[in-house]
């Protein structure tokens, strides 16, 4: 018997030899178990960068207002790393590592989902290889102040069972990429596509030959600057973020948002950028977007 949401009612009935019995009726009231929110919100201070704190700030303030009241998750939980004590590789990873304890302690669940945002210096030191600088960077040793993003983060928490969403603010995060929003093969993004993460999508401030820009009438980075206009406009009613109009907002309604409004955006600083900046999305064709805000059919 599979029960349904809401109340069900059953009886059992013995057949015998002189007939039959019912049982009195059982009343079971079902209610499927509720996902919950991570947010791991990460701004890598730098010295000529002036928003990545802020965006990360914004960015943990912004998802608690739209949760308030529930969203369609049970509860969120924030955890932010801000400071340049906090934000060296060997803190990031440790931060990345709660999460698996948790997991094995039953705070995250694997109908949960868990969002990683970062913004930061973005780094292309070989071709197809993306890597997040951390506050320590120092430049003659990249691979030891900096996160190889496949290696040292997507790895990290590959065996934790439950839905996970990067969105990552920083100059060249989609290396790896073609022109389109699917990964290709050919570089650390191939085992990507081939499944190797199969509950993880990405949402990506720029393509691999561009930067992601910030600005002072913002006060945060473009990518951003957009995510929080999306979120608010969610959180104050207004869901025009909300393509197919079915009170739900998802990752790929999302980025479809982003799509439009950051090269809106990065068009009218000045003076004019060098490249212009378009975000990448990626989720492995067999999953569903995620549910994001809204209560998931």
């Amino acid at each position: 018997f599979v029960l349904k949401e809401g109340l069900n009612t059953m009886t059992a009935r013995i057949d015998h030899e002189g007939g039959s019995i019912y049982t009195d009726p059982l009343s079971i009231r079902y209610a499927p178990a509720v996902p919950n929110l991570h947010l791991l919100s990460i701004g890598i201070p730098a010295p000529d960068l002036k928003y990545t704190v802020k965006d990360a700030r914004n960015m943990a303030q912004t998802f608690s207002n739209l949760y308030q009241e529930g969203g369609g998750f049970g509860s969120i939980f924030l955890d932010t790393l801000l400071q340049p004590e906090q934000t060296t590789k060997t803190e990031i990873l440790k931060a990345l590592r709660r999460y698996q304890y948790r997991y094995k302690s039953r705070q995250v669940n694997p109908q949960d989902l868990l969002i990683v945002f970062i913004s930061s210096h973005g780094l292309r030191p070989e071709a197809g290889q993306f890597r997040i600088a951390a506050s320590d960077f120092d430049n003659p040793f990249v691979e030891e102040t900096s996160l190889d993003f496949s290696k040292d983060i997507l790895e990290y928490l590959q065996d934790l069972p439950c839905k996970k969403l990067f969105l990552v603010d920083a100059c060249h995060s989609g290396a790896g990429q073609d022109e389109t929003p699917i990964l290709s093969g050919g570089d650390q993004w191939y085992n990507v596509g081939r499944g190797q993460f199969p509950d993880t999508q990405f949402i990506l401030s720029s393509r691999s030959d561009e930067y992601s820009y910030e600005d002072d009438r913002w006060q945060n980075g473009a990518f951003s600057e957009a995510l929080i206009e999306c979120l608010n406009d969610m959180a104050g009613g207004n869901l025009g973020a909300d393509k197919d109009a079915d009170g739900r907002l998802n990752s790929e309604e999302l980025f479809q948002y982003l799509q439009e409004r950051i090269p809106a955006l990065v068009a009218g600083k000045r003076p004019k950028t060098s490249t212009g900046q378009h975000p990448v999305f990626y989720r492995p064709p067999s999953q569903k977007p995620f549910t994001l805000y809204g209560k998931a059919k």
